[in-house]
């Protein structure tokens, strides 16, 4: 990794020149503490006027300065200790403009520095100095803002300015930039809005003009043009990503997570996250996979921090003082992300963009979080709780990069196996990120915010181990959910029987005895009926009261099927027909010895195809059929057959 350091505008010291035009007479009476204190006049463009000589204690120190009448000047006083000139009674400052008293203290403990504003006759409302031009990092193909640092020299405050920037020579269009509010002598940092990308590495000149302020044209030009050379180098800058180990239960954990998350919050943008809550401390938000990463990096407690696949010792060391060591590294990757989530469903495309070759083991690692989860085992929100691992803790594994080439991935997984909470589908971000297999470390991340479309419940029904009414001794009814479902209230299901109603003949009809399990994790629900089942029946299962995450209701998907009017084929006494094969793609062959009538049946029972009347060798298309189990039922006028056979 390379490091960029940012350098930032040093302030000039011009020589003292005397005008005659304007008289500015400083007045400034010292505290036991001169050594702490000393002021200086600044011109336009913030530069050194004057600056105090050596301050006795205690005493009236008085200068005469003879200021050209064209221009602007501002005056601070400064204390080295922050507490102004407040010791054994305090000090006390006045200030004279061609005789008049335009200044005085009114509190001598003023802090680290206070100003005066608008000394000449060239002070107007619509004043601004530029002090600076500066981009965040110097790096080719790193689009970001241009930012300008602005004083307000005038005598009123500042609402909207407009200008424009000239990288190597070559202007934008200007821009108006409003809705601002700089007080008289407020110093501000302001991005243009436009952003610049350098499209190659080398030597730039960034120059950003002033033109007008407040909507008219700024009354000094002098301080109007800011600028700055750099060097640009070729890379991308490392969003740095945390990884967190905690719980709910560890007593240093809440402690530990408001301490990281107030430095990652004091600097938005540079930072991917995940937290992991371990298995062995209980908590109700674990989910698989978390172990994994944890016993990755060898830890058996909690907090633990790990920056860029590095432990951080210590996570009381981890301030924001620390973390700046951490910002503006280089990488020679760039990853792209594109991603939605469907119902409990998160689709990405991810390209990760080669800035130079890179040889060796890496795995693409992606993990789900929620924003803010409200819902702890000890009540306390915490931010970034992992809930899902795409496509899965493993990540996807990759040898080398070549620089220049982009490499795109297509990744779907899903959420809906996991502990969630109630309206946490609306706010899940998804992070990607590549680690090197061999040292972990992690050379570069990105996350984004899911957008989040919402799609109904609904259960799919299936019969196992044979079809209603041909293989009733075996039946088992299995219906699966394509979203995470719970009790409408929000609560898990821990009593799968108050969903289902089984009824025969009509939904108001005899109950009919069963037993039922629900997977939560294969979201399937299973229904075998004890006893009850008659031939040529019809037989309802409804299942109910079902709630998804995002507030939507499942109330009453059913099930109908008719068992058939001929006995199982565990009854079957005698052989009708010889079928051949049983898994077919194309046609099945039948061998009869006499009439039979067949008709083709899906597991439900349902006939698809009526082949109707065959005696011989018959050949039966099934080529159109979907894939999956049906069933030949084959009879004469005295005996029946079922045949089961599997289309692919």
């Amino acid at each position: 990794m390379r490091k960029i350091t940012l350098l930032f505008f040093a302030t000039l010291f011009l020589p003292w020149v005397a005008f005659s035009q304007t008289q500015l007479v400083i007045e400034v009476t010292t505290d036991n503490y001169p050594d702490e204190t000393y002021w200086v006049v600044y011109g336009l463009n913030h530069t050194v006027i004057k600056q105090s000589g050596t301050l006795l204690k205690q005493t009236t120190h008085r200068d005469t300065l003879a200021l050209t009448s064209e221009n602007c000047f501002y005056w601070t006083i400064y204390d080295k200790y922050s507490d102004g000139m407040s010791s054994s009674g305090g000090g006390d400052y006045k200030l004279y403009l061609d005789g008049a008293l335009v200044a005085q203290c009114e509190d001598p403990n003023f802090g680290d520095s206070i100003s005066v504003y608008n000394l000449g006759a060239a002070c107007t409302a619509n004043d601004a100095a530029l002090l600076y031009v500066d981009m965040l990092y110097y790096l080719s193909r790193e689009p970001q803002n241009i930012s300008v640092g602005l004083l307000n020299m005038g005598n009123g405050p500042i609402t909207s300015i407009e200008g424009f920037y000239k990288v190597n020579g070559v202007a934008s269009a200007a821009k108006t930039i409003s809705g601002l509010n700089i007080p008289v002598g407020g110093l501000v940092t302001i991005q243009h809005p436009d952003v610049f990308n350098f499209e190659t590495a080398g030597a730039y000149s960034i120059e950003f003009t002033l033109t007008r302020v407040n909507g008219f044209e700024d009354a000094a030009t002098v301080n109007n043009i800011a600028l700055k050379e750099v060097e640009v180098v070729d890379g991308m800058v490392r969003k740095n990503m945390v990884e967190m180990v905690t719980s709910a239960y560890c007593p240093s954990c809440p402690e530990a997570n408001a301490q990281v998350e107030s430095v990652l919050f004091a600097n938005p943008g540079t930072f991917s996250i995940a937290k992991y809550l371990p298995s062995w401390w209980g908590d109700l938000k674990y989910v698989p996979g978390n172990d994994q990463r944890i016993d990755m990096y060898n830890v058996g407690g909690a907090p633990f921090l790990f920056l860029n696949g590095s432990l951080i010792t210590y996570w009381p060391t981890f301030t924001e003082e620390t973390y700046e060591n951490y910002l503006g590294e280089v990488t020679g990757l760039k990853i792209g992300i594109n991603s939605y989530m469907e119902g409990d469903s998160i689709f990405a495309t991810v390209t990760i963009d080669a800035k130079e070759t890179l040889t060796g083991s890496f795995s693409l690692r992606g993990v789900a979080v929620q924003y803010l989860c409200h819902e702890n085992t000890k009540g306390s929100d915490y931010y970034y709780p992992t809930y899902g691992y795409l496509p899965n803790p493993e990540g996807i594994q990759l040898t080398n990069f070549v620089e220049g080439e982009t490499y795109t991935f297509d990744i779907a997984g899903s959420i809906k196996d996991y502990p969630l909470e109630t309206g946490s589908l609306q706010d899940m971000i998804v992070t990607f990120y590549v680690q090197n297999n061999e040292d972990r470390a992690i050379l570069q991340s990105e996350n984004i915010k899911l957008s989040y479309t919402s799609v109904e419940p609904a259960f799919s029904f299936n019969i196992e181990n044979g079809v209603a009414g041909v293989d009733t001794a075996g039946l088992k009814l299995v219906a699966t959910s394509n979203r995470n479902l719970f009790n409408t209230d929000g609560r898990p299901i821990n009593n799968i029987n108050d969903h289902i109603v089984f009824k025969k003949d009509a939904i108001t009809g005899a109950a009919v005895p069963f037993t039922a399990s629900i997977d939560s994790v294969a979201l399937k629900v299973t229904i075998k009926p004890i006893y009850g089942w008659t031939t040529g029946s019809t037989y309802y299962v409804v299942l109910k009261d079902f709630a998804t995450l995002d507030g939507l209701t499942l109330e009453n998907d059913t099930l109908v099927f008719t068992t058939l009017p001929y006995i199982s084929v565990h009854e079957q006494t005698a052989e009708l027909v010889k079928v051949y094969p049983t898994i077919v793609s194309n046609v099945i062959h039948i061998q009869s010895q006499k009439m039979v009538t067949v008709d083709v049946c899906n597991s439900l029972g349902q006939v698809v195809l009526q082949v109707g009347q065959v005696n011989g060798h018959y050949v039966l298309p099934v080529n159109k059929l979907s894939k999956g189990f049906y069933f030949l039922k084959v009879q004469d006028t005295v005996q029946k057959q079922v045949v089961k056979f599997l289309k692919q």
